[in-house]
């Protein structure tokens, strides 16, 4: 499946992508090599160690990433991202903070709790239990089936620790979804909290 990228991308991140990209593949790490396989054209339908025995260079990784979000080659992704940062500066949010987001909100759509623990903090496991998680799931099950849109808002960082913002929307419901989620040290999701701060309805009362 394709990626797409956010609103307002950073090529800085791009950039640290692709490089931590050229480590993972020095280490043989398998999503790696599967990302690798499915996006640059000279391995196509190579097998795990051929793969792991190419020469991979950060030329080669940035042209993986470049694909993986649709485009031919970095030249064009860059000139792309230079172009969106010329028109605005809206709010970006880190590319990994958006994958966790992501993981989070498939997994509760799948209602998948292995998923929904892998980018949780070891403290915010404990606090969401499998039950919780259920319970949770069961009462938004619409919220998280619907084809719904993500507005990032920003962040704010709160004893040292980043809390970030998005709008959760889709057109029609009577109110919109805020979405908090904090990202600890270790880059894992320690809070996580979804509201109904947004009033959409036309003929809403004030």
């Amino acid at each position: 499946m394709q990626n797409s990228l956010p609103a307002r991308p950073s090529l800085e991140q791009l950039k640290k992508l692709a490089k931590d990209l050229v480590k993972e593949h020095t280490e043989k790490q398998p999503e790696a090599l599967s990302l690798i396989a499915r996006h640059l054209p000279a391995l196509k339908g190579k097998n795990a160690d051929a793969i792991a025995a190419y020469p991979f260079a950060l030329h080669d990784a940035q042209s993986v990433i470049a694909r993986q979000y649709g485009f031919a080659g970095w030249t064009e992704l860059q000139a792309c991202v230079e172009g969106q940062q010329k028109m605005g500066s809206a709010p970006v949010p880190d590319l990994d903070v958006s994958a966790k987001l992501e993981t989070v909100l498939r997994a509760r759509k799948e209602k998948d709790y292995a998923l929904f623990c892998s980018v949780l903090s070891e403290e915010m496991k404990s606090y969401v239990t499998k039950e919780r998680f259920d319970v949770t799931t069961e009462r938004m099950n619409t919220r998280f089936v619907a084809d719904y849109e993500l507005t990032y808002m920003g962040f704010v960082n709160r004893q040292g620790r980043p809390v970030y913002f998005w709008r959760m929307w889709v057109k029609g419901w009577e109110t919109d979804i805020l979405v908090r989620m904090v990202i600890n040290q270790a880059g894992l999701i320690s809070g996580l909290l979804y509201s109904d701060p947004f009033d959409t309805a036309i003929n809403a009362k004030k």
